[in-house]
Protein backbone atom coordinates (compact mmCIF):
# COMPACT_ATOMS: atom_id res chain seq x y z
CA UNK A 1 0.00 0.00 0.00
CA UNK A 2 3.12 2.43 0.84
CA UNK A 3 3.78 2.18 -2.68
CA UNK A 4 0.29 3.04 -3.95
CA UNK A 5 -0.08 6.02 -1.66
CA UNK A 6 3.12 7.59 -2.95
CA UNK A 7 1.61 7.16 -6.50
CA UNK A 8 -1.70 9.26 -5.24
CA UNK A 9 -0.25 11.58 -3.78
CA UNK A 10 2.74 12.09 -7.04
CA UNK A 11 -0.85 12.04 -9.20
CA UNK A 12 -1.95 14.69 -6.88
CA UNK A 13 0.97 17.16 -7.38
CA UNK A 14 1.13 16.29 -11.09
CA UNK A 15 -2.96 18.24 -11.05
CA UNK A 16 -2.13 20.44 -8.58
CA UNK A 17 1.11 22.27 -10.98
CA UNK A 18 -1.02 23.69 -13.56
CA UNK A 19 -2.80 26.06 -10.90
CA UNK A 20 0.21 26.80 -9.37
CA UNK A 21 1.57 27.54 -12.63
CA UNK A 22 -1.56 29.89 -13.12
CA UNK A 23 -1.40 31.89 -9.74
CA UNK A 24 2.24 32.93 -11.29
CA UNK A 25 0.13 34.80 -13.57
CA UNK A 26 -0.50 37.82 -12.02
CA UNK A 27 3.21 38.28 -11.65
CA UNK A 28 3.15 39.62 -14.51
CA UNK A 29 1.56 42.85 -14.18
CA UNK A 30 3.14 45.98 -13.88
CA UNK A 31 1.93 49.27 -12.45
CA UNK A 32 2.01 52.65 -14.29
CA UNK A 33 2.68 55.39 -11.97
CA UNK A 34 1.50 58.86 -12.47
CA UNK A 35 3.98 60.99 -14.02
CA UNK A 36 3.35 64.23 -13.00
CA UNK A 37 6.23 65.94 -13.96
CA UNK A 38 5.88 65.06 -17.74
CA UNK A 39 2.11 66.20 -17.21
CA UNK A 40 3.06 69.50 -16.04
CA UNK A 41 6.00 69.65 -18.25
CA UNK A 42 3.67 69.28 -21.37
CA UNK A 43 0.90 71.92 -19.80
CA UNK A 44 3.45 74.52 -19.43
CA UNK A 45 5.65 73.99 -22.64
CA UNK A 46 2.67 73.98 -25.10
CA UNK A 47 3.62 76.20 -27.98
CA UNK A 48 0.64 78.79 -28.86
CA UNK A 49 2.24 79.66 -32.42
CA UNK A 50 1.29 77.81 -35.94
CA UNK A 51 -0.41 78.14 -38.99
CA UNK A 52 -4.84 78.02 -38.55
CA UNK A 53 -5.03 76.92 -42.70
CA UNK A 54 -6.22 73.29 -41.17
CA UNK A 55 -8.00 73.87 -37.47
CA UNK A 56 -6.95 70.51 -35.89
CA UNK A 57 -7.62 69.60 -32.07
CA UNK A 58 -3.97 67.92 -31.90
CA UNK A 59 -2.40 70.65 -32.85
CA UNK A 60 -0.95 73.96 -31.06
CA UNK A 61 -2.87 77.10 -30.45
CA UNK A 62 -2.62 79.88 -33.25
CA UNK A 63 -2.58 83.74 -32.70
CA UNK A 64 -4.63 85.11 -33.60
CA UNK A 65 -6.93 82.87 -33.12
CA UNK A 66 -10.36 82.85 -34.83
CA UNK A 67 -13.60 81.53 -33.40
CA UNK A 68 -13.42 78.74 -35.70
CA UNK A 69 -9.93 77.63 -34.34
CA UNK A 70 -11.17 78.14 -30.95
CA UNK A 71 -14.30 75.82 -31.25
CA UNK A 72 -12.01 73.28 -33.00
CA UNK A 73 -9.00 73.31 -30.59
CA UNK A 74 -12.10 72.84 -27.58
CA UNK A 75 -11.28 69.10 -27.41
CA UNK A 76 -8.42 69.93 -25.51
CA UNK A 77 -10.67 71.09 -22.59
CA UNK A 78 -9.33 69.22 -19.79
CA UNK A 79 -13.08 68.39 -18.50
CA UNK A 80 -14.09 67.31 -21.97
CA UNK A 81 -11.15 64.77 -21.76
CA UNK A 82 -11.90 63.33 -18.61
CA UNK A 83 -15.33 62.97 -19.62
CA UNK A 84 -14.16 61.00 -22.82
CA UNK A 85 -12.27 58.36 -20.60
CA UNK A 86 -15.34 57.28 -19.41
CA UNK A 87 -16.15 55.82 -22.53
CA UNK A 88 -13.50 53.48 -22.75
CA UNK A 89 -14.49 52.79 -19.31
CA UNK A 90 -18.23 51.80 -20.10
CA UNK A 91 -16.36 49.54 -23.06
CA UNK A 92 -14.51 47.88 -20.92
CA UNK A 93 -17.25 47.05 -18.98
CA UNK A 94 -19.22 45.64 -21.49
CA UNK A 95 -16.52 43.36 -22.33
CA UNK A 96 -16.09 42.34 -18.73
CA UNK A 97 -20.31 41.62 -18.68
CA UNK A 98 -19.61 38.40 -21.24
CA UNK A 99 -16.71 37.14 -18.92
CA UNK A 100 -17.92 33.48 -18.15
CA UNK A 101 -16.95 31.66 -14.67
CA UNK A 102 -14.00 29.41 -14.70
CA UNK A 103 -14.91 25.62 -14.09
CA UNK A 104 -13.10 24.69 -10.85
CA UNK A 105 -11.34 21.50 -10.31
CA UNK A 106 -11.63 19.50 -6.83
CA UNK A 107 -9.02 16.98 -6.16
CA UNK A 108 -8.49 15.37 -2.77
CA UNK A 109 -7.99 11.68 -1.65
CA UNK A 110 -12.11 11.80 0.33
CA UNK A 111 -15.24 11.97 -1.03
CA UNK A 112 -16.62 15.40 0.04
CA UNK A 113 -19.80 13.68 0.64
CA UNK A 114 -18.17 10.82 2.76
CA UNK A 115 -16.49 12.10 5.90
CA UNK A 116 -14.18 9.22 6.18
CA UNK A 117 -10.87 9.72 5.19
CA UNK A 118 -8.27 7.10 3.53
CA UNK A 119 -5.57 7.81 1.77
CA UNK A 120 -5.93 5.04 -0.61
CA UNK A 121 -8.61 6.70 -1.90
CA UNK A 122 -7.90 9.43 -5.02
CA UNK A 123 -11.10 11.80 -6.21
CA UNK A 124 -10.97 14.30 -9.45
CA UNK A 125 -14.17 16.57 -9.84
CA UNK A 126 -14.84 18.95 -12.44
CA UNK A 127 -17.62 21.74 -11.49
CA UNK A 128 -18.67 24.96 -13.35
CA UNK A 129 -21.33 27.40 -11.52
CA UNK A 130 -22.74 28.67 -15.34
CA UNK A 131 -24.53 32.21 -14.66
CA UNK A 132 -27.85 31.93 -16.05
CA UNK A 133 -28.35 32.13 -19.69
CA UNK A 134 -30.63 34.88 -19.95
CA UNK A 135 -29.70 36.51 -17.07
CA UNK A 136 -26.37 36.74 -18.80
CA UNK A 137 -27.45 37.78 -21.71
CA UNK A 138 -29.81 40.60 -20.30
CA UNK A 139 -26.50 42.11 -18.23
CA UNK A 140 -24.38 41.87 -21.02
CA UNK A 141 -26.97 44.17 -22.91
CA UNK A 142 -27.51 46.66 -19.97
CA UNK A 143 -23.22 47.08 -19.95
CA UNK A 144 -23.46 47.51 -23.38
CA UNK A 145 -26.18 50.14 -23.11
CA UNK A 146 -24.12 52.10 -21.13
CA UNK A 147 -21.68 52.74 -23.64
CA UNK A 148 -23.95 55.08 -25.84
CA UNK A 149 -25.42 56.14 -22.67
CA UNK A 150 -21.58 57.33 -22.02
CA UNK A 151 -21.14 58.62 -25.76
CA UNK A 152 -24.13 61.00 -25.18
CA UNK A 153 -22.90 62.23 -22.22
CA UNK A 154 -19.54 62.74 -24.04
CA UNK A 155 -21.11 64.47 -27.13
CA UNK A 156 -23.33 66.77 -24.18
CA UNK A 157 -20.62 67.89 -22.55
CA UNK A 158 -17.98 68.55 -25.83
CA UNK A 159 -21.59 70.55 -26.71
CA UNK A 160 -21.09 72.65 -23.32
CA UNK A 161 -17.26 73.00 -24.02
CA UNK A 162 -17.75 74.58 -27.62
CA UNK A 163 -20.87 76.88 -25.69
CA UNK A 164 -18.24 78.16 -23.63
CA UNK A 165 -15.59 78.54 -25.59
CA UNK A 166 -17.97 80.31 -28.01
CA UNK A 167 -18.93 82.99 -25.22
CA UNK A 168 -15.20 82.79 -24.07
CA UNK A 169 -13.88 84.23 -27.53
CA UNK A 170 -16.86 86.37 -28.30
CA UNK A 171 -15.79 87.96 -24.56
CA UNK A 172 -12.39 88.20 -25.62
CA UNK A 173 -13.17 89.92 -29.43
CA UNK A 174 -15.49 92.28 -27.68
CA UNK A 175 -13.17 93.30 -24.96
CA UNK A 176 -10.37 93.89 -27.72
CA UNK A 177 -12.43 96.28 -29.28
CA UNK A 178 -14.44 98.03 -26.26
CA UNK A 179 -10.35 98.50 -25.51
CA UNK A 180 -10.07 100.40 -28.65
CA UNK A 181 -13.41 102.23 -28.24
CA UNK A 182 -11.56 103.17 -24.88
CA UNK A 183 -8.33 104.31 -26.28
CA UNK A 184 -10.28 106.49 -28.50
CA UNK A 185 -11.74 108.45 -25.89
CA UNK A 186 -9.24 108.44 -23.80
CA UNK A 187 -7.35 110.75 -26.34
CA UNK A 188 -10.00 112.30 -27.25
CA UNK A 189 -10.37 113.54 -23.79
CA UNK A 190 -7.22 114.36 -23.63
CA UNK A 191 -7.58 116.96 -26.76
CA UNK A 192 -10.28 118.40 -25.23
CA UNK A 193 -7.93 119.15 -22.14
CA UNK A 194 -5.08 120.65 -23.99
CA UNK A 195 -7.19 122.64 -26.29
CA UNK A 196 -8.89 124.17 -23.19
CA UNK A 197 -5.51 124.47 -21.46
CA UNK A 198 -4.45 126.61 -24.37
CA UNK A 199 -7.28 128.37 -25.37
CA UNK A 200 -7.16 131.96 -23.58
CA UNK A 201 -9.44 133.42 -21.08
CA UNK A 202 -11.04 129.66 -20.66
CA UNK A 203 -13.27 128.68 -17.44
CA UNK A 204 -10.94 127.05 -14.89
CA UNK A 205 -13.43 124.80 -13.60
CA UNK A 206 -14.20 123.58 -17.08
CA UNK A 207 -10.44 122.96 -17.42
CA UNK A 208 -10.75 121.14 -14.41
CA UNK A 209 -13.30 118.82 -15.22
CA UNK A 210 -11.41 118.14 -18.97
CA UNK A 211 -8.22 117.02 -16.67
CA UNK A 212 -10.68 115.07 -14.27
CA UNK A 213 -12.50 113.34 -17.59
CA UNK A 214 -9.09 112.59 -19.52
CA UNK A 215 -7.75 110.96 -16.20
CA UNK A 216 -10.83 108.85 -16.09
CA UNK A 217 -10.98 107.78 -19.55
CA UNK A 218 -7.66 106.56 -19.22
CA UNK A 219 -7.90 104.45 -16.12
CA UNK A 220 -11.31 103.19 -17.74
CA UNK A 221 -8.74 101.86 -20.69
CA UNK A 222 -6.93 99.95 -18.24
CA UNK A 223 -9.65 98.51 -16.85
CA UNK A 224 -10.96 97.17 -20.15
CA UNK A 225 -7.38 96.12 -20.77
CA UNK A 226 -7.99 93.82 -17.39
CA UNK A 227 -10.99 92.53 -18.90
CA UNK A 228 -9.30 91.48 -22.22
CA UNK A 229 -6.79 89.69 -19.99
CA UNK A 230 -9.32 87.96 -17.93
CA UNK A 231 -11.51 87.12 -21.36
CA UNK A 232 -8.10 85.68 -22.39
CA UNK A 233 -7.27 83.58 -19.22
CA UNK A 234 -10.89 82.11 -19.11
CA UNK A 235 -10.46 80.79 -23.31
CA UNK A 236 -6.85 79.90 -22.72
CA UNK A 237 -8.38 77.19 -19.38
CA UNK A 238 -11.29 76.05 -21.93
CA UNK A 239 -8.64 75.05 -24.50
CA UNK A 240 -6.36 73.26 -21.90
CA UNK A 241 -3.50 75.71 -21.95
CA UNK A 242 -1.48 76.78 -18.67
CA UNK A 243 -1.43 80.41 -19.39
CA UNK A 244 -2.65 82.88 -21.67
CA UNK A 245 0.67 84.21 -23.16
CA UNK A 246 0.59 84.60 -26.64
CA UNK A 247 -3.18 83.76 -27.16
CA UNK A 248 -4.78 86.60 -28.98
CA UNK A 249 -8.17 86.77 -30.62
CA UNK A 250 -7.68 90.17 -32.70
CA UNK A 251 -9.21 90.17 -35.42
CA UNK A 252 -7.72 93.22 -37.44
CA UNK A 253 -10.64 95.89 -37.77
CA UNK A 254 -13.03 93.03 -38.30
CA UNK A 255 -15.26 91.90 -35.77
CA UNK A 256 -18.05 88.96 -35.82
CA UNK A 257 -21.00 90.65 -36.55
CA UNK A 258 -24.68 89.37 -34.76
CA UNK A 259 -26.61 87.88 -38.29
CA UNK A 260 -30.26 87.16 -38.36
CA UNK A 261 -31.97 83.86 -36.98
CA UNK A 262 -31.59 80.86 -39.70
CA UNK A 263 -34.73 79.06 -39.90
CA UNK A 264 -34.44 75.59 -37.96
CA UNK A 265 -36.49 72.75 -37.94
CA UNK A 266 -38.55 72.15 -34.97
CA UNK A 267 -38.22 68.51 -35.86
CA UNK A 268 -33.82 68.43 -35.39
CA UNK A 269 -34.69 69.67 -31.41
CA UNK A 270 -35.25 66.25 -30.74
CA UNK A 271 -31.07 65.70 -31.98
CA UNK A 272 -30.45 67.87 -28.98
CA UNK A 273 -27.53 66.33 -26.63
CA UNK A 274 -29.51 66.32 -23.54
CA UNK A 275 -31.84 64.72 -25.35
CA UNK A 276 -29.99 62.16 -26.29
CA UNK A 277 -28.29 61.90 -23.13
CA UNK A 278 -31.86 61.41 -21.41
CA UNK A 279 -32.68 58.73 -24.55
CA UNK A 280 -29.36 56.69 -23.80
CA UNK A 281 -29.97 56.77 -19.79
CA UNK A 282 -33.70 55.73 -20.27
CA UNK A 283 -32.10 52.63 -22.19
CA UNK A 284 -30.25 51.31 -19.98
CA UNK A 285 -33.08 51.42 -17.44
CA UNK A 286 -34.89 49.12 -19.64
CA UNK A 287 -32.23 46.75 -20.04
CA UNK A 288 -31.32 47.08 -16.08
CA UNK A 289 -35.12 46.20 -16.09
CA UNK A 290 -34.94 43.24 -18.28
CA UNK A 291 -32.22 42.03 -16.10
CA UNK A 292 -33.87 41.97 -13.51
CA UNK A 293 -36.62 39.94 -15.07
CA UNK A 294 -34.76 37.13 -16.25
CA UNK A 295 -33.62 36.35 -12.62
CA UNK A 296 -36.86 34.72 -11.91
CA UNK A 297 -35.96 31.67 -13.84
CA UNK A 298 -34.63 28.37 -12.26
CA UNK A 299 -31.04 27.52 -13.56
CA UNK A 300 -28.58 25.14 -12.22
CA UNK A 301 -25.93 26.73 -9.70
CA UNK A 302 -23.34 24.31 -10.25
CA UNK A 303 -22.89 20.97 -12.96
CA UNK A 304 -20.13 18.07 -12.27
CA UNK A 305 -18.82 15.26 -13.87
CA UNK A 306 -15.21 13.23 -11.68
CA UNK A 307 -13.48 10.41 -11.76
CA UNK A 308 -12.81 8.49 -8.54
CA UNK A 309 -10.43 5.51 -7.39
CA UNK A 310 -11.87 4.37 -4.39
CA UNK A 311 -10.88 0.56 -2.66
CA UNK A 312 -14.04 -1.91 -2.51
CA UNK A 313 -14.14 -4.43 -0.11
CA UNK A 314 -15.51 -7.58 -0.81
CA UNK A 315 -16.06 -10.71 1.32
CA UNK A 316 -12.44 -9.60 2.88
CA UNK A 317 -10.96 -9.02 -0.32
CA UNK A 318 -10.19 -5.51 -1.03
CA UNK A 319 -9.97 -4.08 -4.80
CA UNK A 320 -9.69 -0.47 -6.44
CA UNK A 321 -12.10 0.21 -9.45
CA UNK A 322 -12.64 3.74 -11.18
CA UNK A 323 -15.87 5.16 -10.49
CA UNK A 324 -17.50 8.14 -12.29
CA UNK A 325 -18.91 10.95 -10.29
CA UNK A 326 -21.47 13.25 -11.45
CA UNK A 327 -23.59 16.01 -9.84
CA UNK A 328 -26.09 19.14 -10.65
CA UNK A 329 -27.51 21.62 -8.28
CA UNK A 330 -30.65 23.52 -8.94
CA UNK A 331 -31.94 26.87 -7.88
CA UNK A 332 -35.67 26.96 -7.24
CA UNK A 333 -37.51 30.34 -6.71
CA UNK A 334 -40.31 29.52 -5.17
CA UNK A 335 -39.23 31.64 -2.10
CA UNK A 336 -38.32 34.69 -4.16
CA UNK A 337 -38.91 35.36 -7.30
CA UNK A 338 -37.01 38.72 -7.34
CA UNK A 339 -40.58 40.85 -7.24
CA UNK A 340 -38.57 43.65 -5.48
CA UNK A 341 -35.95 43.88 -7.69
CA UNK A 342 -38.27 43.94 -10.76
CA UNK A 343 -40.54 46.68 -8.82
CA UNK A 344 -37.41 48.54 -8.29
CA UNK A 345 -36.13 48.27 -11.97
CA UNK A 346 -39.66 49.69 -13.29
CA UNK A 347 -39.81 52.36 -11.08
CA UNK A 348 -36.57 53.22 -12.20
CA UNK A 349 -37.28 53.09 -15.53
CA UNK A 350 -40.96 55.51 -15.00
CA UNK A 351 -38.20 57.60 -13.48
CA UNK A 352 -35.93 57.99 -16.63
CA UNK A 353 -38.92 58.52 -18.33
CA UNK A 354 -39.90 61.35 -16.68
CA UNK A 355 -36.85 62.95 -16.83
CA UNK A 356 -36.83 62.54 -20.43
CA UNK A 357 -40.38 64.09 -20.58
CA UNK A 358 -38.44 66.83 -18.51
CA UNK A 359 -36.08 66.96 -20.28
CA UNK A 360 -37.86 67.44 -23.55
CA UNK A 361 -40.39 70.57 -22.54
CA UNK A 362 -36.84 72.41 -20.77
CA UNK A 363 -35.07 71.36 -24.93
CA UNK A 364 -37.86 73.37 -26.53
CA UNK A 365 -38.83 75.91 -24.28
CA UNK A 366 -35.09 77.59 -23.72
CA UNK A 367 -34.72 76.89 -27.46
CA UNK A 368 -38.25 79.48 -28.39
CA UNK A 369 -37.01 81.60 -25.19
CA UNK A 370 -33.26 81.69 -26.53
CA UNK A 371 -34.61 82.91 -30.44
CA UNK A 372 -37.03 85.37 -28.60
CA UNK A 373 -34.23 86.96 -26.75
CA UNK A 374 -31.83 86.71 -29.85
CA UNK A 375 -34.42 88.50 -32.29
CA UNK A 376 -34.64 91.32 -29.67
CA UNK A 377 -31.02 92.19 -29.22
CA UNK A 378 -30.91 91.77 -33.15
CA UNK A 379 -33.88 94.38 -33.97
CA UNK A 380 -31.88 96.90 -31.50
CA UNK A 381 -28.36 96.31 -33.30
CA UNK A 382 -30.39 97.09 -36.64
CA UNK A 383 -31.98 100.22 -34.91
CA UNK A 384 -28.45 101.47 -33.69
CA UNK A 385 -26.48 100.97 -36.99
CA UNK A 386 -29.06 102.24 -39.62
CA UNK A 387 -30.53 104.77 -37.80
CA UNK A 388 -28.60 106.44 -34.47
CA UNK A 389 -24.98 105.86 -35.68
CA UNK A 390 -25.99 108.04 -39.22
CA UNK A 391 -27.53 110.35 -37.16
CA UNK A 392 -23.85 110.47 -35.13
CA UNK A 393 -22.14 110.82 -38.19
CA UNK A 394 -23.85 113.21 -39.86
CA UNK A 395 -24.27 115.94 -36.49
CA UNK A 396 -19.93 115.03 -36.69
CA UNK A 397 -19.85 115.93 -40.23
CA UNK A 398 -22.11 119.19 -40.04
CA UNK A 399 -19.88 120.08 -36.81
CA UNK A 400 -16.90 119.58 -38.95
CA UNK A 401 -18.26 122.16 -41.72
CA UNK A 402 -19.64 124.33 -38.95
CA UNK A 403 -15.91 124.86 -37.60
CA UNK A 404 -14.19 125.21 -41.21
CA UNK A 405 -16.73 127.85 -41.81
CA UNK A 406 -15.28 129.30 -38.34
CA UNK A 407 -19.23 129.23 -36.65
CA UNK A 408 -17.63 126.76 -34.19
CA UNK A 409 -14.24 126.18 -32.08
CA UNK A 410 -12.49 122.76 -32.42
CA UNK A 411 -13.77 121.77 -29.10
CA UNK A 412 -16.91 121.48 -29.98
CA UNK A 413 -15.78 119.28 -33.04
CA UNK A 414 -13.99 117.14 -30.22
CA UNK A 415 -17.24 117.13 -28.14
CA UNK A 416 -18.59 115.69 -30.84
CA UNK A 417 -16.60 113.21 -31.79
CA UNK A 418 -17.10 112.25 -28.33
CA UNK A 419 -20.99 111.92 -28.40
CA UNK A 420 -19.95 109.85 -31.65
CA UNK A 421 -18.26 107.45 -29.92
CA UNK A 422 -20.87 106.81 -26.90
CA UNK A 423 -23.24 105.38 -30.08
CA UNK A 424 -20.02 103.31 -31.05
CA UNK A 425 -19.88 101.97 -27.73
CA UNK A 426 -23.58 101.76 -27.35
CA UNK A 427 -23.81 99.69 -31.05
CA UNK A 428 -20.43 98.00 -29.80
CA UNK A 429 -22.22 96.16 -26.60
CA UNK A 430 -25.44 95.80 -28.57
CA UNK A 431 -23.78 93.74 -31.22
CA UNK A 432 -21.62 91.77 -28.12
CA UNK A 433 -25.13 90.92 -25.81
CA UNK A 434 -26.60 90.10 -29.66
CA UNK A 435 -23.99 87.64 -30.05
CA UNK A 436 -24.13 85.93 -27.02
CA UNK A 437 -27.94 85.62 -27.05
CA UNK A 438 -27.37 83.97 -30.77
CA UNK A 439 -24.21 81.74 -29.13
CA UNK A 440 -27.17 80.82 -26.60
CA UNK A 441 -30.05 80.30 -29.32
CA UNK A 442 -27.27 78.04 -30.96
CA UNK A 443 -26.55 75.91 -27.51
CA UNK A 444 -29.88 75.92 -26.86
CA UNK A 445 -31.25 74.13 -30.12
CA UNK A 446 -28.74 71.58 -30.53
CA UNK A 447 -27.37 72.46 -33.62
CA UNK A 448 -24.77 74.02 -35.28
CA UNK A 449 -24.94 77.79 -36.32
CA UNK A 450 -24.12 77.51 -40.14
CA UNK A 451 -22.56 81.32 -40.07
CA UNK A 452 -19.66 80.54 -37.79
CA UNK A 453 -17.67 82.62 -38.78
CA UNK A 454 -19.06 85.92 -40.61
CA UNK A 455 -17.28 89.45 -39.87
CA UNK A 456 -18.20 92.75 -40.16
CA UNK A 457 -16.21 96.51 -39.89
CA UNK A 458 -15.89 97.83 -36.18
CA UNK A 459 -18.65 100.44 -35.55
Amino acid sequence: MPGRNRSNRAALAVWMLPGLLLLAIPSCYRAAPLDETAILRTILEQPTQVSTSKPDPTTVLASPLTEADAIALAARNPSLRVEQTRVEIAKADARKARHLENPEIRVGNGWQEDPSFGEDRFTMDLRWSPQPLLQHLASIKAAEAAVPAREAEVAEKAWEVRHQVRLAWNQAAFDRAGLRLGVERALLRKAIRDRLAGSPGADPLAGLQADMDAATAEDQAKIQQEQESKALSTLAKLLGLGSSAGLSVVLGSALPECHAQTTRQSSKVTDHPRLRVARAVYAVAEADLQTEVSRQIPWAKWVQVGWGYAPKTDKGNTTYRNQLRLGISLDLPILDWNLGGIAAGKARRQREAELFKEALTEVVGGSNEAAQRWATALERVRHLRTVVVPLADRSVAATSEAVDSGRLTEIELLKARLEALKIRQALLEATQACREAAIDAEAASGQPSPELMPTATVP
